[in-house]
């Protein structure tokens, strides 16, 4: 394993995911450009790897590997609406920048279908974190729910894990309703759909959600790698081996 070279890999990844993910916060939208620019590095430190450097022609395989494995799981789940484009991108590009890992616990070594885990894994926090805000918020006394009366207990709890109340959102962006107004009745919605940012600008109170772009927990999700390995291989410890 050729050690500047790896390096090399991690740090271009690393300062891809935190653009990407500062980008993706900002302002919603991350630039094909930082894709085109990383994902053309990739190429070229595969190039020098390989034909300059002499890596093994079983680590080649594994590159290969890595992308075709890689590339459809991430276009599939794009396209099953389960997270953004520029998520998807990040990991086909993390394909050609760290195909594999050579270090940590894992199950594969895979570096990018691990980060995928991880990332999803790391996203957890977020419902937990607000259970525990509107927790704290009930046993203050505040009214959380009000308004909400004839909604079962069960979606109340739901509720309490995906958002919170917020009494005034003002400017504040890139928020998602979790309600709706039915015959006059306020009532939960988890479809997740975004109001109207005029309807959300006057609100005056709501239950809303961050929308949280998966890179930033995939970012989480690739230091965790870094640092540790696969966090699957905390709960399959059997299957699991060391780089």
């Amino acid at each position: 394993m050729n050690l500047p070279m790896e390096y090399t890999r991690l740090a271009a990844s690393l300062v891809m995911l935190c653009y990407g993910s500062y980008s993706d916060l900002r302002t919603r939208e991350v630039a094909n450009k930082l894709w085109i620019l990383f994902g053309a590095l990739g190429v070229v430190i595969n190039v020098l790897d390989f034909v300059f450097l002499g890596r093994a022609t079983s680590d080649l395989i594994q590159v290969g590997l890595s992308v075709g494995m890689t590339w459809p799981i991430a276009v599939g789940l794009f396209y099953a609406g389960l997270y953004g484009g520029a998520d998807a991108k990040a990991l086909m590009v993390l394909a050609l920048l760290v195909p594999t890992a050579s270090w940590g616990t894992y199950l594969h070594p895979f570096t990018p279908l691990m980060v995928l885990t991880n990332g999803v894994f790391c996203s957890l926090v977020v419902p937990i974190v607000f259970f525990l805000y509107n927790s704290s918020k009930i046993l203050r006394g505040k009214e959380i729910f009000r308004g909400f009366e004839g909604e079962p207990i069960w979606k109340k709890i739901v509720a309490s894990f995906l958002g919170r109340r917020i009494e005034d959102i003002g400017n504040r962006k890139f928020l998602l309703s979790l309600e709706k107004i039915e015959d006059g009745v306020r009532k939960f919605n988890f479809s997740l759909l975004t109001a109207e940012e005029d309807e959300l600008r006057e609100a005056k109170d709501m239950w809303v959600t961050p929308g949280i772009p998966l890179i930033v927990f995939l970012t989480a999700g690739f230091l965790i790698a870094i640092a540790y390995g696969d966090l699957l291989s905390l709960i399959l410890p059997g299957l699991s081996r060391r780089g």
